[in-house]
């Protein structure tokens, strides 16, 4: 078993900096067309990412916070998670996602910028878990933006990701966002 001892005072700052982060307005927009608000406090991704600039990297305290399961929690853990994770911590995470839009921020914000990305993707590609689907798609897209003219994924395995047929409807709406 492992055991670890995260900075409880940063993760205690950054919750309550998140909370100070509430738009009302958006909350009661998104009840009133009936989306599901359970487990978020409407902070915006901007927001998140802008309060994210003030923290280093802390893979303890983005474990912590992706934990909460709350949604503003797992995507500002996005931006503290290192560039260096197992394959097993990356599906640890992506299974205990909340929802398909956190595995779109996973995808895009952290497994896009993994040193072994092309490998996981590569090695996954075939996966029937629609969260990590949607992640694939979505980093392999951020990738070949953070990386053009560079080192973009091989076109041949990103059609062959792409034009997958996946069951999930949503994955098929990501899929085809990329085909485009």
């Amino acid at each position: 078993m492992e055991f670890s001892i995260y900075n409880e005072k940063v993760y205690k700052e950054i919750k309550r900096r998140i909370r100070r982060l509430q738009q009302v307005g958006t909350m009661d927009s998104l009840s009133i067309i009936g989306a599901n608000t359970e487990n978020q406090i409407g902070a915006s991704f901007l927001s998140l990412k802008n309060l994210a600039n003030n923290y280093s990297t802390d893979e303890l305290v983005a474990r912590a916070l992706w934990g909460d399961k709350r949604r503003e929690e797992q995507i500002f853990a996005c931006f503290l998670f290192p560039d260096e994770l197992s394959r097993e911590k990356l599906l640890t995470l992506i299974d205990s996602c909340l929802s398909f839009e956190i595995a779109e921020y996973f995808g895009s914000m952290l497994l896009a910028r993994q040193k072994e990305f092309k490998t996981l993707i590569k090695d996954w590609q075939n996966t029937e878990n629609p969260k990590l689907q949607v992640a694939i798609l979505t980093s392999i897209a951020r990738y070949n933006i953070l990386n053009y003219n560079k080192d973009s994924v091989d076109k041949e395995l990103k059609n062959k990701i792409v034009n997958r047929n996946y069951t999930n409807k949503y994955v098929q709406i990501v899929a085809s966002r990329q085909k485009i």
